[in-house]
């Protein structure tokens, strides 16, 4: 999580599924996240495709996703 210095918006990445959204605040970014990896995890299930399983290295945040029943 980082602030664009430009824009004074605080800006969330998730790399592994190569995704990313700001916000006003950390609150905001996080919310919009959420949305954003929900639907992205339920498009790949969709497709017949597994989600990323990179390794978690360093310190970050973490997002929990509820998948989707038919994404099982």
């Amino acid at each position: 999580m980082e602030r664009d210095t430009e824009t004074e918006q605080v800006v969330v990445t998730i790399p592994a599924l190569g995704i990313g959204d700001y916000g006003r605040d950390p609150e905001r970014a996080l919310q919009r996240l959420h949305k954003m990896a929900a639907f992205h995890l339920e498009s790949l299930a969709l497709e017949g495709k597994e989600p990323p399983g990179e390794p978690v290295e360093g310190e970050g945040l973490f997002v929990r996703v509820r998948a989707a029943a038919y994404a099982a």
